[in-house]
């Protein structure tokens, strides 16, 4: 157990035995996946190109046109980097201990917005192709 802890760092080792921390993980997890799933679909609903990534950040990291694949590894990096910065936080002696939890709760929530946009996305292109096939 200690060897890995050492491989992983010395913070990371801590974030994992941390529970509150853990449980922000998860459900950033959670999140990042499903945020993935929604574009993928997205993507089907639109597949003649009407969908491009758009963050500029992101866009040489993934391409034009991400894959799940890609969406899903960077997610994952996004929640170890956050767990870990959460985490450094926590164990800080200033002021900055008691806001621990914001990077994985700003995480949570925009990929959670993501999320509500791209259903909301998904669901009008799948009324105007329901009133296209009903009016052929």
């Amino acid at each position: 157990m200690f060897i890995e802890c050492i491989l992983l760092s010395t913070s990371l080792c801590h974030a994992v035995k941390d529970p509150p921390v853990v449980a922000l993980a998860v459900t950033q997890t959670a999140i990042v996946v499903t945020n993935a799933v929604t574009k993928y679909e997205m993507e089907q609903v639109y597949p003649i190109g009407f969908w491009q990534g758009t963050n500029p950040m992101l866009r040489p990291l993934m391409g034009p046109r991400p894959q799940l694949r890609s969406m899903i590894a960077w997610g994952s990096a996004e929640v170890v980097l956050t767990m870990y910065l959460g985490e450094r936080m926590k164990r800080s002696h200033s002021w900055i201990g008691h806001i621990w939890w914001a990077p994985q709760l700003i995480a949570i929530g925009g990929h959670s917005d993501g999320i509500r946009m791209d259903v909301l996305t998904i669901r009008e292109g799948m009324r105007s192709l329901r009133a296209a096939y009903t009016f052929q």
